[in-house]
């Protein structure tokens, strides 16, 4: 499910036609038993019993030229590949042009096995012979991932990789890193090898585990609970930013869909609850697997072979709406996806920087890894991650931390514990998403200091309008993140509570940084007062300017929730100026702010307005600090 296993088996594409007519180099009958006995237990992964009926094969007609390609199949398939190479080449040299395709594959065995140079002379050579019965448009893409490859070897870029330790990685394969956005865990998929063989899972079974970053060390990896983890396969997950919920694929489940399913549930700690699949169709009769969910939780991105794509598994994308509904997926396009495989598709906290893997766009060979961007409705031409991060081995699984620093890759590297291991290094810059703000906030009771779950809207600087509500769990915490620049406001609320609304001081910035907010709720109760902070007026006016609507509107709101408040909206000014201008400025503000109240359905009776001028100071009116704490518009329970 989450590794691909990759066999090529040469005859069954390139002798397709002649196995229809029954033509193959050879008329010996024993030859042609053998082989074609050969070939069914080859297609049941029997290399044993395949390659011991194809020796007989040619000892029947040492000319029989379909038997020692599908040996060198064979040998591919075993890792033999210098005795593939030999019975390539002796086809080569001995058909006489009978198999031509026999060179196209060789060809890609050299690339797939990073002998580029060779490769490209291969490939060459059938480019200028027309006999060969192969696609231009793969062709050439192979010519130039050759030439890619041999100028890659030739500046490498300057990657230190480390192995993540012992603690996660076994004998065994550990892939699929994923983190959280505080960088703090670590969970991941693993290749458990069963007590007892089973035909279903020949390699092992895959389960979730889980490790904790402590003193700068993971701790041990540990399973999953049971209800996620079963006797099947489970993997390919996504982890919202605040670790809480997990977008997760599992296979041959009872009442799924397809033959891998995408899953969701919600992790409390190290404990799992309320799994579900998602419905269709983003769960199909295909297979849907490798979810990648975006930081703000509205944009779903997996890999599936459903009809309709460009070809074998493509990226998809669905949306999230605001009444809680996932839209019908959607493909990614042809700048993506193409006649080969896309799979493992992550899209960075940033929203935009998406990560891909792909086996037939320019690359090392194998699954490469990519990078694009999204821009509105487009994205940018695919780039391939380069050398060594993509080898001529399959690199299928990535992440970037929070900070766009740090990646983390899956893959078999000299040094490692097993097969593949989990590394990370330190990202290039060309490679790194844009920087993002981590914001970090907790919610809390202003008189007994415990903590409140509120809802949490952060606001954008552009049009002020607010992202999709988080919520602040049961420790009145939440954890968010954004791109740099993006966010200027937040406004938190809960029944039985004023709502609350405040700036973020965000900087520009080319890294990404983190910020902590610390969000008051104050108890409603007569006498309590809500200061208007994001309520503003054109200079010596009572006109309101347009940031203005959104926290009136949350004001509306917090009325129509407690029908029983009754309210004064009043009018503050510093000491500045006349004192009849004052009064009169003060109390056209709050005139104001009452208007916009009754007009949006809240009773007259409920509300009471009046201007105080600079009579109420709520600090020194001696700094220009003061002042502008001293110049608010504010509601105070009757």
């Amino acid at each position: 499910m989450i590794k691909q296993i990759l066999i090529i088996h040469i005859l069954l594409n390139i002798l397709a036609g002649f196995s229809a007519q029954a033509q193959f180099s050879t008329k010996n009958k024993r030859a042609i038993k053998y082989f074609t006995e050969a070939e069914s237990h080859f297609v049941q992964a029997a290399f044993m019993e395949a390659r011991f009926l194809l020796e007989k094969s040619i000892k029947a007609d040492k000319n029989f030229f379909e038997a020692y390609l599908l040996l060198a199949d064979c040998s591919i398939s075993e890792g033999r590949l210098e005795e593939a190479k030999n019975n390539f080449l002796y086809v080569i040299e001995h058909d006489k042009g009978k198999i031509p395709e026999a060179r196209y594959f060789f060809a890609n065995m050299l690339y797939g096995n990073g002998e580029y140079k060779a490769a490209l002379k291969y490939f060459t050579q059938i480019e200028e012979n027309n006999t060969v019965r192969v696609d231009s448009l793969k062709l050439n893409t192979k010519i130039k991932s050759c030439k890619f490859a041999i100028a890659q070897l030739k500046k490498p870029l300057d990657i230190d990789f480390m192995n993540v330790g012992p603690e996660i990685n076994t004998e065994n394969s550990e892939y699929r890193p994923i983190l959280p956005a505080k960088n703090n865990k670590l969970i991941y998929t693993a290749l458990v090898k069963l007590k007892n063989y089973n035909p279903n899972y020949p390699d092992g079974q895959e389960d979730f585990f889980i490790s904790h970053l402590d003193n700068n060390v993971w701790t041990d990896g540990f399973a999953m609970p049971r209800n996620i983890n079963t006797y099947g396969n489970e993997g390919a997950h996504s982890l919202s930013s605040d670790g809480k919920t997990i977008f997760f694929t599992a296979c041959n489940r009872k009442g799924g869909y397809g033959s891998c399913d995408l899953y969701t549930a919600t992790l409390y700690y190290e404990t799992v609850h309320n799994i579900k699949a998602l419905p269709a169709p983003i769960n199909s009769q295909a297979w849907d697997s490798q979810p990648s969910v975006s930081a703000n939780g509205n944009m779903l991105f997996f890999s599936s072979s459903r009809k309709g794509g460009f070809g074998k598994k493509d990226i998809w994308y669905c949306t999230l709406s605001d009444d809680g509904r996932w839209s019908a997926p959607q493909n990614l396009g042809a700048t993506v996806n193409s006649a080969g495989n896309e799979s493992n598709p992550y899209i960075h906290h940033d929203s935009q920087t998406l990560y891909f893997a792909a086996d037939n766009h320019i690359g090392m060979g194998g699954y490469d890894l990519y990078k694009c961007t999204i821009i509105g409705d487009s994205l940018t031409e695919p780039v391939n991650l380069g050398y060594p991060i993509n080898t001529h081995k399959h690199e299928t699984d990535f992440f970037v931390t929070t900070n766009g620093q740090v990646a983390y890759v899956a893959s078999e590297r000299d040094g490692g514990y097993g097969k593949l291991d989990i590394w990370q290094f330190n990202i290039p810059q060309h490679l790194r998403p844009n920087p993002m703000v981590f914001i970090e906030g907790t919610v809390f009771n202003s008189k007994t200091n415990k903590p409140v779950q509120a809802q949490v809207n952060l606001c954008n600087s552009i049009d002020h309008n607010c992202d999709i509500a988080t919520r602040s769990d049961e420790n009145g915490e939440f954890l968010r993140c954004f791109k740099s620049g993006s966010i200027n406001s937040y406004r938190a609320s809960r029944i039985g509570f004023f709502p609350t609304s405040g700036k973020i001081n965000l900087h520009a910035s080319d890294t990404s940084y983190s910020l902590t907010l610390r969000i008051p709720l104050k108890p409603i109760k007569p006498g309590a007062e809500w200061v208007l902070r994001n309520t503003h007026f054109e200079t010596n006016s009572h006109k309101l300017k347009t940031d203005s609507y959104a926290e009136l509107n949350q004001l509306v709101s917090f009325l129509k929730a407690n029908p029983s408040v009754r309210a004064e909206i009043s009018g503050h000014s510093d000491n500045t100026g006349s004192e009849k201008l004052n009064k009169q400025l003060s109390a056209e503000r709050a005139k104001t702010v009452y208007s916009y109240l009754t007009k949006r359905g809240i009773g007259a009776n409920r509300l009471e307005h009046k201007g105080y001028a600079d009579t109420q100071p709520v600090a020194d009116n001696h700094t220009e600090e003061g002042r502008a704490l001293n110049r608010r518009t504010q509601l105070t329970i009757l």
